[in-house]
């Protein structure tokens, strides 16, 4: 029924009903990348409230089901958000970096491939991208997001 709301409300959502422990629900759906997740459980429904973990910063939020539907589009506006930071972080990189970083980060190319490709050596890849992701962490730091 939840899942239902969120859908007629306009809100893209999936319910997770198998019987896997919740631990390993939590790590499904944080490898593929959710930006939030909705946590509910028999205790939860009797309070008539819910957990939101937002992914960026992991916080939790007691949300009351009566107002899921208003409170949900302030949360993906966090994770467009982050997109956005993201983009702007990429943008000011220069090309070789950025073509490592995208390759590796979303790509999953192996640091040889990309070695050969870009024409420099496993150990200049390695250290291009140490100090891309340092980078990235401060970037974010100082816009307020917790890495």
């Amino acid at each position: 029924e939840l899942v239902d709301r969120l859908k007629a409300a306009g809100i893209r959502a999936r319910g997770d009903f198998s019987d896997n422990s919740p631990g390993w629900k939590f790590a499904n759906w944080e490898m593929k990348g959710v930006p939030l997740r909705i946590e509910i459980g028999p205790k939860d429904m009797e309070n008539n409230q819910c957990v939101a973990v937002c992914r960026h910063d992991r916080e939790k939020t007691f949300l009351s089901l009566d107002e899921l539907e208003a409170c949900i589009p302030a949360a993906v506006d966090d994770s467009n958000a982050l997109a956005e930071l993201l983009n702007g972080f990429l943008e000011g990189l220069d090309e070789t970096n950025r073509v490592l970083f995208m390759g590796r980060y979303w790509y999953s190319y192996a640091i040889d491939d990309l070695a050969a490709q870009m024409g420099l050596t496993q150990k200049a890849v390695y250290m291009r991208l140490h100090k891309t992701r340092e980078r990235l962490r401060a970037y974010l730091a100082e816009r307020g997001y917790r890495v």
